[in-house]
């Protein structure tokens, strides 16, 4: 039960708090590898119906007003500062906590060994980015294609990658074009 809470007086509800980000491509792909490939058994599925989960799964983000309001707007903590300004994310985690009365220790070395973890754990969107053989760039240009009602010719689910990749040819303007705004690169 969502709204059930216990009758003791001294419980307090815990705050919600937003750690998310605008550049939603980049969320993508650590939710492909880290949540959607083990769960799915991803790599047991064909490159075809890969490419289409996939696609799936990142579709909401391009065309889901309320779920783009949901993730991308009143963002408490940044994701992008885990990348580029590790001492910012760490200053405003603390912020958030303090703000929400939420104890805890101030231990910045476990937070940058955390963070560095973390790090290390994530897909870079340079690996993908425009590439063909990336069944998660194919599976955000059959997403768009699909947004923006651009045709792809139909291929087999149980096709190759090498068999599907010229199908989407046609659209790597328009992709790296439109997902310029919700990503960014890290080495």
């Amino acid at each position: 039960m969502r709204d059930h809470y216990p009758l003791d007086p001294t419980y307090k509800k815990i705050p919600k708090v937003l750690f998310s980000t605008r550049r939603f491509f980049n969320v993508y792909l650590n939710h492909a590898k880290k949540i959607l490939y083990p769960i799915h058994h991803v790599n047991q599925l064909s490159d075809g119906a890969k490419i289409v989960l996939l696609a799936d799964k990142i579709q909401p983000w391009l065309n889901n007003t309320d779920f783009k309001n949901f993730y991308c707007t009143d963002i408490d903590l940044e994701y992008e500062l885990i990348f580029f300004d590790q001492l910012q994310f760490i200053k405003r985690l603390y912020e958030v906590l303090d703000q929400n009365n939420i104890s805890y220790i101030k231990n910045n070395r476990y937070i940058k060994s955390s963070v560095l973890n973390y790090r290390n754990t994530c897909e870079s969107p340079n690996k993908h980015l425009g590439n063909t053989d990336s069944a998660e760039w194919l599976g955000f240009c059959l997403a768009l294609s699909r947004v923006k009602n651009i045709a792809v010719p139909p291929f087999d689910f149980n096709d190759s990658i090498e068999n599907i990749k010229p199908n989407f040819y046609h659209l790597q303007l328009t992709a790296l074009k439109f997902v310029k705004p919700y990503m960014f690169k890290w080495k």
